[in-house]
């Protein structure tokens, strides 16, 4: 006998009817139960007319059912009541309808009509199917809440299904993928956050999402516009993703201010009123101050060790300050100096640590974005634009990338590539970190085989970019060609959103021929065109240690770079192109290289 003949479901015939042999009765409604897989879960009474409409004649459309297993026959048989037969999986309106006009006319004395079901036997136990059912014919109705269709699409999600059967049973009921298996967190928020969610339009993820950051100020008005302009451009998260991440840096940064305002109080160390004008004589910042031998003043051990130690609250920031820089054995740095006994809170220096601080804030988020977009980008099979990037990566050698191949960062290139936080976490050893993840990378190459093996060429130019390009410091204020590369190819061939500020960098390299403008690079940046005072400037520089140290670049434990990277220029694309380059390939390159 064949493998096809063993199989206990008939082969579905290609062509013709095929029928089901559903049963047709009609029944007495008092005898039905709500079955335990209707997606109706809230017993809502149906509108005066339709109950009107029930009474004077009838039900004519079927209710569908299916007969109950005995386990659920125990459990829904009320006292002193017939053991019900069926559940009502679809049409919960009219089968209420029939019990009210039942009910009417046993107190009128009058007769009743009987209500049409149609009975599922093939559903009998099948409960994942049961549920597919009925969400499927309840979806397209009206009175059924979002939180019922996420309570449906929940207890579907927890079956125990292929890929394939949870693809099927996603589109089944209008979902997808991302949207099914989201479904679990949204119905665990609170009614309130769930509510705010359903109202905003939100679908399964977001509502999940915004469950996370509901509690932030501002986020459902921020979510709600990221989610508007990603439906304007044709769907996807891309908005969304960047509103997200920005609003968990706020709330993680806002986090760390406050936890270092505290360890300094709890450390005994003298908080001070913030100074409106340094006269040269006693306080000054930490980043105004050189020690005795001429080296900047470290802050964890002044914090420790000087007697003049202290700090004032600005805007939740703790800022450091000597109460005392000449006795207790500091020099002023040579630019304080310059400006000793000048106004400490000018507006220029204010609005300069403000901007400092936001676009770090902002590049940082969107980071992690654009990290999560590089890592599902390597889950795909490379493209032509993929192939030519790597191909001109390679030829030409850039500095940054031939830095990063003597020195590669293999703990970024395996979270690229999907390595699990068990493999890619920071022990504290590091000998023995940098041994499981090779030995990972290693079993990654080997489970790829040869026609995935360009992806780990593919994730080494993209750990590179993030690691030596992306990764410099204040690498927004003066974006480079090679910075851009990476951000105008994820825009053309990855349909990644940028955010912002990547946004803004994009804009500033290709609207000066590849040549950054420091100055349009402020004025865009923070969008103030006027913004030419060389005071301003620099207040900026001689602010931005201090900020940078509270709020710096460095993600995932990636440590921040000099600025070297962020002004580097490329050697000239090589001439010479492959042979056998197809067409999509010749396309993508002519892109890259303009």
């Amino acid at each position: 006998m064949s493998a096809r003949t063993k199989s206990k479901t008939p082969a579905r015939p290609a062509t013709g009817m095929i029928v089901r042999n559903f049963r047709f009765m009609e029944v007495d409604p008092r005898t039905l139960v709500l079955d335990p897989c209707n997606v109706r879960t809230e017993e809502k009474l149906p509108t005066q007319e339709m109950l009107d409409s029930v009474a004077q004649d009838g039900v004519d459309t079927p209710v569908i059912v299916r007969p109950l297993t005995p386990e659920q026959i125990e459990k829904l048989t009320e006292e002193g009541k017939p053991a019900p037969e069926f559940g009502v999986l679809a049409g919960q309106q009219r089968w209420l309808s029939s019990k009210e006009a039942v009910k009417k006319a046993e107190e009128d004395h009058t007769s009743w009509l009987a209500l049409p079901i149609v009975v599922r036997d093939d559903l009998k136990g099948a409960d994942k199917e049961a549920i597919t059912r009925s969400l499927v014919e309840n979806t397209h109705r009206k009175a059924m809440t979002k939180r019922d269709e996420a309570q449906a699409a929940a207890q579907l999600a927890a079956f125990s299904m292929t890929p394939t059967q949870r693809k099927k049973a996603a589109r089944s009921i209008g979902l997808t993928d991302a949207q099914f298996a989201a479904a679990k967190g949204a119905v665990a928020l609170d009614a309130k956050t769930f509510d705010e969610a359903a109202e905003c339009d939100f679908d399964l993820v977001q509502t999940t999402q915004y469950g996370t950051v509901e509690h932030l100020r501002g986020a459902s008005r921020r979510l709600k516009e990221a989610a508007a302009k990603d439906a304007a451009e044709g769907g996807g998260y891309g908005h969304w993703d960047h509103a997200i991440a920005s609003l968990l840096q706020e709330e993680e940064t806002a986090r760390l201010r406050k936890e270092r305002l505290a360890a300094l109080r709890a450390d005994g160390v003298p908080e001070v009123d913030r100074p409106y004008e340094w006269r040269g004589d006693k306080m000054r910042l930490l980043t105004d101050l050189m020690s005795g031998m001429g080296n900047p003043v470290d802050p964890e051990h002044h914090v420790k060790d000087c007697p003049g130690r202290a700090f004032f609250n600005e805007y939740g920031e703790a800022v450091l300050v000597c109460a005392d820089w000449k006795k207790n054995g500091h020099q002023l740095s040579k630019k304080a100096a310059e400006k000793s006994g000048g106004p400490a809170t000018a507006e220029e220096s204010r609005a300069a640590v403000r901007l400092i601080r936001s676009n770090n804030e902002a590049f940082k988020a969107a980071t992690t974005v654009r990290r999560a977009a590089l890592k599902a980008a390597l889950k795909e099979k490379p493209s032509g634009a993929s192939w030519a990037l790597v191909r001109r990566i390679v030829c030409d050698m850039p500095g940054w990338y031939a830095k990063f191949v003597t020195s590669p960062n293999r703990r970024l290139m395996a979270q690229l590539l999907g390595a699990p936080e068990s493999v890619t976490r920071e022990s504290g050893k590091k000998e023995d970190d940098e041994d499981r993840i090779t030995v990972w990378l290693e079993q990654a190459e080997s489970r790829m085989g040869e026609a995935s093996s360009g992806k780990l060429i593919l994730a080494q130019i993209f750990a590179a970019f993030e690691a030596r390009v992306m990764n410099a410091n204040k690498v927004w204020e003066k974006p480079g060609a090679a910075v851009v590369q990476l951000l105008v190819f994820m825009r053309d061939h990855l349909a990644y959103k940028l955010s912002e500020i990547e946004a803004a960098m994009v804009a500033l390299v290709e609207g000066s021929g590849g040549e950054p403008d420091a100055s349009a690079a402020q004025a865009q940046l923070t969008g103030q065109a006027d913004q030419e005072s060389a005071g301003g400037t620099e207040a900026a520089d001689e602010l931005s240690v201090e900020v940078e140290s509270a709020v710096g670049t460095e993600v995932d434990g990636v440590e921040p770079l000099a600025a070297e990277s962020a002004a580097e220029v490329e050697p000239e694309a090589s001439k010479e192109q492959p042979a056998e380059m197809d067409e999509a390939a010749r396309e993508a390159d002519v892109a890259l290289a303009a």
